[in-house]
């Protein structure tokens, strides 16, 4: 699997953590905010690094990169348990 496709799957783990959040009802008075910013902001920053990693040339060295490649495995699998620690 690539670098990108990764960081395009993190994207979707972290938008539907947001999606999960609108539908959390708060205590009147509660700020929700961060707990919707961050899902979102996670998505967004993801979708853009797999957009950046995909538009480099095949032959740049991020491509090869087995230590990116293990670090974008490893966040990829923490957000996933992070998520189904949460709704379950």
């Amino acid at each position: 699997m690539s670098v990108a496709r990764i960081f395009w799957y993190s994207s979707g783990i972290f938008a539907v953590c947001f999606i999960l959040t609108l539908f959390i009802s708060y205590a009147p008075g509660a700020e929700p905010f961060w707990q919707e910013a961050i899902p979102l902001g996670g998505a967004v920053v993801s979708a853009c690094v797999a957009v950046f990693i995909a538009r480099l040339p095949s032959s740049h060295w991020v491509h090869r990169s087995r230590a990116v490649w293990a670090a974008s495995i490893g966040m990829a699998v923490a957000v996933t348990l992070l998520v189904a620690m949460v709704i379950g």
